[in-house]
């Protein structure tokens, strides 16, 4: 692992900032499995995405039974900590409700925020959109980069739109990867650091 590729940021899709949906929503969150027909219903409660809706948006929503929650107080966006290793990043979550729990690809596709208990997250490949060269920290001096991610498996991240209220991460190897906004918040963060 290197301290000095290792950050904390938040990330973001056309600019709306990822979160938890166990953080931004009351209620269950049913979802469609990604990339299959026909689409199955699937718990949606630990993935990771955004809320971008009005209020009459999420009533629609509702009445054509698309929406099955309720938006709640929207948290501060989600503080994501970076580990790098020679395989790529694991993302960790750095405080809230969420802290200490990371991002996996689940099997049904979907991009979650779950306990680390007997497995490490997903492994993260991070390509820079100008040019698609991996992600190198030290060779960047802006904190705000426009980016694609790939898991270890060699499936790309893409959102998938949630109509009418907002969107979902999810992975799949034939996917268009979506173009993520990543916003540096603290470079050379170590593993156990206190934040």
């Amino acid at each position: 692992m290197s301290k000095q590729r290792s950050f904390i940021a938040t990330l973001s899709f056309n600019g709306q900032p990822l979160n938890g949906f166990a953080e931004s929503t009351r209620g269950p969150v049913v979802l469609e499995t990604p990339g299959t027909l026909p689409a199955t219903a699937v718990d949606g409660g630990q993935a990771m995405g955004y809320l971008d809706g009005s209020e009459s948006d999420f009533a629609h929503g509702q009445e054509m039974g698309l929406i099955t929650f309720e938006k709640a107080p929207q948290p501060a966006p989600l503080r994501l900590y970076f580990r790098d290793s020679e395989r790529g990043y694991r993302i960790y979550v750095r405080g809230g409700a969420l802290h200490g729990q990371g991002v996996f690809v689940a099997q049904s596709g979907l991009v979650e925020i779950s306990p680390v208990e007997r497995h490490d997250p997903t492994y993260w490949q991070i390509d820079e959109l100008s040019g698609g060269a991996p992600l190198d920290v030290l060779q960047q001096a802006g904190d705000t980069l426009r980016v694609t991610m790939t898991s270890e498996a060699g499936q790309r991240l893409y959102t998938q739109l949630m109509y009418p209220v907002g969107g979902f991460l999810a992975c799949l190897p034939q996917a268009e990867p979506s173009c993520l906004g990543l916003t540096i918040l603290e470079r050379e963060v170590d593993w156990l650091s206190a934040s």
